[in-house]
């Protein structure tokens, strides 16, 4: 039987990976039945070279005859195309929470926001590869323009002294936002890179920082999954993070601050466990 998995946005690539590891879990599927998978996707180099390499069985073509379907990126505009039949085998992955999504039996979603049919794409590449670094690298992931970030929360980290060496790290799409000029001397910027090289940036990482805010960016509490939580535990990371949004996803290895104001305390505990763990 043949699954085709279609992702035809130029972005939501790191989520592909997942799916294919848990599509039984997406088709409701009860017996595990080994499905003959096709992906149709746009043009990436690196993401096939590392598909390739891991899933050699995986094919590339947009096949017309398939027995089940799961499209990687939908949106509510999508609501009137999508099948509502509960026993159908064509699944949908939106990205975004909405009431009349909720109501398709066929839509999952990726955040437990949404308090039904959602899953974790956390499954990343070169998880099982990490490096052990004798310096901590604090990751800010994603979109690095847009407004996607709070960046004076790292603005109040940086703008203090520390008596421990650290690197800041930002790792995405753009070039380094105007808020962070100041501190261009002290951020390491690793941008607009291919799919491969963007995941092994993440494998000296020990901490990393979602940099939002339930004022600055009410969707991610609400609505939408902000794709740092999926970096946290597809790559264990340590997260430096809200009490707002650690009370959605519980992570398990964290420093939780309640504003703007201890944020920086925060860092420094983090900063002191790294070298407490290192040196021992």
């Amino acid at each position: 039987m043949i699954l085709l998995i279609r992702n035809t946005n130029f972005y939501h690539y790191e989520i592909i990976e997942s799916i294919i590891v848990k599509y039984h879990e997406i088709l409701n599927l009860k017996n595990i039945i080994q499905l003959d998978i096709y992906l149709n996707i746009n043009h990436n180099p690196s993401f096939k070279k590392y598909i390739n390499n891991k899933y050699p069985k995986i094919i590339f073509e947009d096949i017309k005859k398939y027995d089940y379907y799961i499209n990687c990126t939908i949106y509510d505009k999508d609501f009137d195309k999508l099948d509502n039949n509960k026993d159908s085998r064509r699944k949908y992955i939106s990205h975004e929470i909405t009431n009349r999504l909720k109501t398709n039996p066929n839509v999952y979603f990726l955040t437990p926001l949404a308090k039904t049919n959602f899953i974790y794409t956390d499954i990343l590449p070169y998880s099982n590869e990490k490096k052990v670094s004798n310096i901590p690298v604090y990751v800010i992931q994603g979109n690095l323009n847009q407004g996607r970030r709070y960046l004076n929360l790292l603005n109040k980290i940086l703008d203090d002294s520390y008596e421990y060496k650290f690197i800041i790290k930002l790792i995405g799409r753009g070039n380094l936002p105007k808020e962070l000029i100041k501190h261009k001397n002290t951020i390491v910027l690793k941008n607009n890179l291919s799919f491969i090289d963007y995941h092994k940036e993440f494998l000296d990482a020990y901490c990393i920082l979602p940099l939002i805010s339930k004022k600055t960016h009410r969707r991610y509490y609400y609505k939408k999954l902000t794709s740092t939580i999926n970096y946290a535990r597809g790559y264990n990371l340590k997260c430096i993070i809200d009490n707002d949004l650690q009370k959605i996803y519980n992570l398990n290895n964290v420093e939780i601050y309640n504003n703007i104001d201890d944020i920086t305390s925060c860092f420094i505990k983090t900063l002191k466990q790294f070298y407490k763990n290192y040196n021992t």
